[in-house]
């Protein structure tokens, strides 16, 4: 099925609500669940899940956070109000069954790509033919206008009487291609990512899953005036460099960003360097492994004792790469980017004022 916006706007209205201190804060976890996404979004009123992936065999990483966060909040009654699948990859889909069938699900969005054209089955094909019974629906940027789509359900996980609350959808299956494109960009899943803007107040929280550089830039080109400046970013793509694009990187300039990446994958210096430069806030300097080109200007250091003595560069340290050999050492962090292979699972703490404050919890 199809979503059209006022199709959105009825079929994700929750319909309870109860008062609550206009000041509470959102909660933003970023669960660290190695190579892979699972993000929760803790309202006063309510839960959201964007992705249930990690790594093979780390299901109760994700499922014992998950177990802890709603002993803490037995209100919630063990309910997902809404389940985010940003797009049919195993590092963001792989858990979503343990998640159906252990807690309660209230509408389940993806894009849709089950076994059409170029797109092979995966994971979330299998996933709705095993629950029949859930509540999906399909999100499709033909439908979503300039600035989103604004979801009701947004108002009530704030509670009667809370702060400004509204969750947008900005981006989703970019079907038919978008004019520009070529069949291999077209052809790329993480391209068709859902992506989502949540507002809490003052604050605006982005999510745009594994989003390459032309639905990247597409989305800005839709929505500038919306991502100018965000708060808090999820780096898209794991910082791959496929997940970047300096206009889109520079346009929102967010105040802290996660990076969601285990801590032996190099990130590529000047992918770093970028995100130093555009990361508003700044956080106590560390040091990561990264990566360039043989040959390349890009000031690098090389691994030091505190550091692994093998990185990972994606394909091996002699990955060549159009012709060039990637070579691995270490940077330095400045910016507020908080890395969950690093950090371990990462809070932020909203505040509908304006106020950010990040708690991490170890491995």
């Amino acid at each position: 099925r199809i979503l059209i916006p006022v199709a959105i706007a009825a079929l994700l209205a929750s319909g309870s609500v109860r008062a609550e201190n206009d000041q509470a804060p959102l909660r933003v976890h970023f669960i660290n669940v190695e190579r892979g996404d699972a993000t929760l979004f803790e309202y006063p009123c309510g839960t959201i899940l964007f992705d249930a992936g990690g790594d093979r065999g780390k299901a109760k990483m994700l499922t014992d956070y998950l177990d802890s966060y709603f002993e803490r909040r037995p209100d919630l009654s063990r309910r997902i109000d809404l389940l985010v699948l940003s797009h049919a990859h195993p590092d963001h889909t792989r858990y979503g069954d343990e998640i159906i069938a252990r807690y309660e699900i209230g509408k389940l969005l993806t894009n849709g790509h089950l076994e059409e054209g170029s797109f092979a089955k995966m994971d979330i094909g299998e996933l709705l033919e095993k629950h029949p019974e859930i509540d999906h629906r399909k999100v499709d940027t033909e439908t979503i206008p300039a600035r989103g789509v604004s979801l009701p359900m947004g108002a009530d996980l704030a509670c009667a009487g809370g702060p400004y609350s509204d969750l947008r959808l900005l981006w989703g299956d970019s079907r038919p291609k978008p004019a520009g494109w070529s069949k291999k960009q077209y052809q790329r899943e993480n391209n068709h990512s859902v992506a989502l803007l949540a507002f809490w107040g003052k604050t605006r929280v982005l999510m745009t899953g594994d989003m390459e550089r032309p639905s990247l830039l597409a989305m800005l080109e839709l929505n500038g005036a919306i991502l100018a400046g965000v708060d808090l970013y999820q780096i898209s793509h794991h910082g791959f460099p496929s997940g970047s694009a300096a206009k889109f990187d520079e346009h929102i300039r967010p105040r802290i960003a996660i990076l969601s990446r285990p801590a032996d994958r190099a990130w590529r210096a000047k992918t770093l360097d970028r995100f130093n430069a555009v990361v508003r806030e700044k956080r106590k300097s560390v040091r990561v492994p990264v990566w360039v080109y043989e040959g390349s200007d890009d000031p690098i250091d090389a691994l030091d004792d505190s550091m692994l003595d093998e990185v990972d560069l994606g394909k091996g340290r002699e990955e060549v790469d159009h012709g060039k050999t990637r070579v691995p050492g270490s940077a330095t962090l400045s910016s507020a980017v908080y890395w969950t292979g690093m950090d371990g699972t990462i809070v932020v703490e909203v505040n509908p004022g304006g106020e950010l404050s990040v708690s991490v919890e170890k491995k």
